[in-house]
């Protein structure tokens, strides 16, 4: 998703030095989002439990992502300057809540879950396949779910491949929110 709103972003502020004022902008509301959400991350737990925490993240994801994708594919079929304003914004809003709740829920809450498994072997070598083999794998098929429709229509751009991307937001999101439950449900 963040080549395809930086692709929007650019149509937005095609001035780098409009570009660079609102990413500074956004990085200050990420910063600010990411204390309060460290402050009240905590509590969030206490009072909603590990499950309800750990699926934040990709329902934080996948909500404004799936507008974003939406409002992208609406965008590029009407090239209504209003519409590319409002998928920026969505856009942007995704942003800041998906990297505030990646830094302080996403990261707690997967280390949790590692604390209920009893077999020492079985944690370290989960751990490893997790962190290690599941960000590789998982960016790999990131850039190649980008790739893919580029290279089979190379006349395409990010803007014009938002159906496809945002289907497989969709449906990662949906194993992500399936393989938390099932993690918890072993647990």
């Amino acid at each position: 998703m963040h080549l395809t709103w930086l692709s929007a972003l650019q149509h937005q502020y095609p001035s780098p030095i409009e570009f660079m004022r609102f990413q500074a902008y956004l990085n200050y509301w990420t910063g600010i989002l990411t204390f309060i959400i460290a402050i009240v991350g905590k509590k969030i737990v206490e009072v909603f439990g590990l499950s309800f925490a750990a699926k934040l993240t990709p329902m934080v994801t996948l909500i404004p992502g799936a507008v974003f994708y939406f409002s992208c594919t609406l965008f590029s079929y009407s090239l209504n300057p209003m519409m590319i304003l409002y998928a920026t914004m969505i856009g942007s809003l995704q942003y800041v809540l998906v990297r505030a709740s990646k830094y302080v829920l996403f990261d707690s809450t997967k280390e949790r879950l590692y604390t209920f498994i009893k077999n020492e072997e079985l944690k370290t070598k989960g751990k490893v396949v997790a962190d290690v083999l599941g960000f590789k794998l998982g960016k790999a098929m990131g850039a190649f779910t980008l790739a893919l429709p580029l290279i089979i229509s190379p006349n395409q751009n990010y803007i014009t491949i938002a159906p496809f991307t945002g289907i497989a937001l969709v449906t990662v999101c949906y194993f992500w929110i399936r393989s938390i439950n099932q993690s918890i449900k072993g647990v």
